[in-house]
Order: structure tokens, then C-alpha cells, then sequence
């Protein structure tokens, strides 16, 4: 990631940014990324030899800015580009978007950049509540194609857990079902430090104690969406349902194992019973179910690290029959 210089916002679209050596910056990243995939014979790629790493690291992205914005960045985006580009063309590069709450829509300014079609990949950050997480399962369906990849950089979904992690979920599924953007995240917050934290959760990945790193529900959530990826997507959707959705499903074929795909999550306190209707399935199926089941003040920490986990399990699916899920719970489905 490249600075470009910390923008403040005083009132809305007020935008204050900071003089800065530009070329300064510029250089600096050019010698960052020549020390990261530069030759043995190069300035900074000696030095990484020396420093006893000689392979090159396996850089492929580079974001220019974090929480960056407004005219001034737009355009310093633009010459920062055109000078990493020149000389490392193969890399990635991605822009920022606005990270307040000013456009629901934070893909219209990629217009105002000083040349849109340089922005590849364009990176969101939403800091929501579980309410606005539940309206975006479908956010993604309605992105305009051809102009920039999606990278959602930072996803903090507030309010009373499992229900603010289980609606991550009904985001994450948007992204998986719009695979044509080549979507990517960045999980947040990876760790932290059980005492430095006052032994209170603060729901990240991993917890790190004295001697010890803890895989959370939320570690375990993700990795059921990062090892449960397919490349076709099949339409699979809740209906009848009143109010706002609290229950999310996807479905897909992954053409490596030759097995079907299906993801579910409930966000009610209670069981839900779905009335499924799935064409080109007319009998009853051997399946893997993974299931996920959470609970208010329930999680791992270095006193019970085994608290929550997925429970993997073999049973009989009829797709034509009803569904039941258990409560504040993620499911996954595999089947051939």
C-alpha cells in the first residue's frame, strides 16, 4: 500500500489534504517494490538477497492510498499510477473509494478520476450495521460491468454477536455469486492480543495470548466460505419472506471436485424450516453438512479454545422436502 498523503474531511465533501513531495512518495514505492520482485542485480533486490530472502516476495497488488479521496487524490492517483505502472505493468493496482456513508453507491466517482479506465480495481470499505448487511445480499447483482474490479477492503458489520458476523455472511455471499467482478476481501481485524484487549471480544480472526493463538468463530466462518468456493454460480434464492431477510442462501457447481455447493444462513434465534424446491434433483442424496452454530457471549478464548467449531457430518439430502436450520447458524451443503 502506498501513501498519498492522509486526507481529512471537515463537513461532507470538504476534503483536506496535506502538501506533499509526490515524487517522494513515488520514488519511495518504486524502491519498496524493487526490494519486493526486483532482480539480485538490482539496488533493492540486493539487499533482499543480503537480507537472506532471494527469492522475490509473490507481489501482485499494489492499493495506492487507504481511505483516500476527493479531487487531490484522484488526481495523485493518477500520477502515481503512471509511474509504478511504467515500470511494473504486470502488477495490479487499486484505487479508494469514499469510506463514509455520503454515496451508497461509491462507484460513481470512479468517474471523476482523472482517467477511469485506469482504476482496475476499485476498493469499498462499509462499516454497517446487521440491518444495511441484510439489504446488500443482492448489493453486488446490480454493480455496472466493464468498469472495475470489486475489492471490498474492510467489512465491520456492528452489533450484538453472532448476528453482526452471521450478516458478514449475507455480504460475503453477494460477492461469491458475482464472481464476473473478480471479487476480493480483506479479512479484518486477522488478530489480537487477549491481554492487551482486557480479555474482552472484539470478534477478530485469531486471539493472541502469551503462548497461545486462537481460532475464533469468525476464523472459522470464513474459512467455511474460503474452502467452500465454486466456479459456477446457480441461481438459489429465499422467498416468501416478510419483513427484513434474515436467511441467506447461495448455490454453485465446483467443476474441480464435481460437487455441488450449497451455503445457507440463518440469522434467527430459533430453528427455520425451509420448503425447498431445487429442479434436477428428484432423489435423495448422500451429503457432507458442515454447520457452524453460534450463541450470544459464546466464542474461543485461550481459556476454552474450543468453544465454537464446525461440526462436519454425513447425511441424506432431499432437496424436494423441507430444510432445517439450526438457530444463529451457517451451513454448507457439498454433494455430487
Amino acid at each position: 500500500m502506498i501513501c498519498t498523503g492522509w486526507v481529512k474531511q471537515s463537513s461532507p465533501w470538504n476534503f483536506i489534504q496535506p502538501d506533499v513531495d509526490l515524487d517522494a512518495y513515488i520514488q519511495d514505492a518504486l524502491d519498496a517494490i524493487e526490494y519486493a520482485i526486483g532482480p539480485e542485480t538490482s539496488k533493492w533486490g540486493a539487499l533482499r538477497v543480503k537480507n537472506g530472502h532471494p527469492k522475490p516476495f509473490p507481489l501482485k497488488y499494489i492499493e495506492i492510498g487507504n481511505e483516500d479521496f476527493g479531487p487531490v487524490y484522484w488526481e495523485r492517483y493518477e500520477k502515481i499510477y503512471q509511474a509504478l505502472h511504467r515500470q511494473y505493468p504486470d502488477l495490479i493496482y487499486i484505487a479508494n473509494s469514499i469510506i463514509g456513508k455520503e454515496n451508497d453507491d461509491k462507484r460513481i466517482d470512479i468517474a471523476k478520476f482523472v482517467n477511469p479506465k485506469n482504476v482496475k480495481v476499485f476498493d469499498e470499505h462499509h462499516y454497517q450495521p446487521v440491518e444495511w448487511a441484510c439489504k446488500q445480499h443482492y448489493r453486488f447483482d446490480n454493480y455496472e460491468r466493464g468498469i472495475a474490479d470489486l475489492f471490498v477492503g474492510e467489512l465491520g458489520i456492528d452489533g450484538k454477536y453472532p448476528y453482526n458476523l452471521l450478516a458478514s455472511g449475507a455480504v460475503r455471499m453477494s460477492l461469491e455469486r458475482n464472481g464476473d467482478l473478480n471479487p476480493l476481501l480483506a479479512e479484518r481485524p486477522v488478530m489480537r492480543h487477549w491481554d492487551f484487549s482486557e480479555h474482552r471480544q472484539l470478534h477478530s480472526m485469531l486471539i493472541n495470548g502469551v503462548d497461545c493463538s486462537i481460532r475464533t468463530s469468525f476464523y472459522y466462518l470464513s474459512k467455511m466460505f474460503r474452502d467452500h468456493t465454486f466456479d459456477v454460480c446457480l441461481d438459489a434464492g429465499i422467498q416468501g419472506m416478510k419483513g427484513l431477510q434474515n436467511v441467506f442462501v447461495t448455490m454453485g457447481y465446483d467443476s474441480e471436485s464435481k460437487e455441488y455447493i450449497l451455503k445457507l444462513i440463518n440469522l434467527r434465534k430459533q430453528e427455520v424450516v425451509l420448503q425447498t424446491a431445487v429442479k434436477g434433483f428428484g432423489k435423495k442424496i448422500q451429503a457432507q453438512k458442515i454447520t457452524l452454530s453460534l450463541e450470544p457471549g459464546k466464542n474461543n478464548t485461550p481459556e476454552m479454545p474450543d468453544a465454537v467449531k464446525p461440526v462436519q457430518s454425513t447425511v441424506t439430502l432431499d432437496l424436494n422436502k423441507d430444510l432445517q436450520l439450526e438457530a444463529s447458524s451457517m451451513i454448507v451443503y457439498r454433494f455430487k
